[in-house]
């Protein structure tokens, strides 16, 4: 995230505690400790998600007699099954957690914008319609419109 001042603060869960830190109004925990706790299950299990699709990424393009397809197939398990959990915790609730908009609604919506943006092919939308439409009411607020990822080029050979 680039700040006004040309900054950068990095890695979604330190830009997360910035924004709780800097930006306590509206918080962005729910006030009790069970609403807190599952808030920040949420974002355990988003990081999980981007960690394994990140590996399975980079090891799609190593060349093809070097990829492991075991380790390639564990990765699009916990993938599989950390988009599974966030679609039943979710439910059809407008927030994740909660009654208003905060860490999980963000932590979900990264996630799931994330996978759209770098791996187009993958079906999550038809797997999980109601994480669709979740990310598709989230994609309507400014503040995920102004932040929207893109697709990098990597200039360095992945071995």
């Amino acid at each position: 995230m680039v700040l006004e001042d040309g900054s950068a603060v990095y890695e979604s869960r330190f830009i997360l505690e910035y924004l709780e830190a800097k930006f306590p109004e509206p918080p962005m925990l729910p006030d009790d400790i069970d609403g807190k706790l599952a808030a920040r299950q949420v974002e355990v299990l988003c990081d999980g998600v981007c960690d394994a699709f990140v590996l399975l990424f980079m090891e799609r393009h190593r060349p093809v007699e070097h990829q492991s397809q075991p380790w390639m197939a564990r990765q699009q398990r916990k993938i599989d099954g950390g988009l599974a959990a966030l679609a039943r915790i979710s439910g059809d609730r407008e927030y994740v957690v909660g009654d208003r908009f905060g860490l999980a609604d963000i932590a979900v919506g990264t996630v799931t914008k994330y996978l759209s943006v770098r791996w187009p092919e993958f079906p999550w939308r038809d797997r999980h319609p109601n994480l669709a439409a979740l990310s598709d009411r989230l994609e309507t607020r400014a503040s995920f419109q102004d932040t929207v990822p893109y697709p990098q080029t990597f200039r360095d050979k992945i071995v």
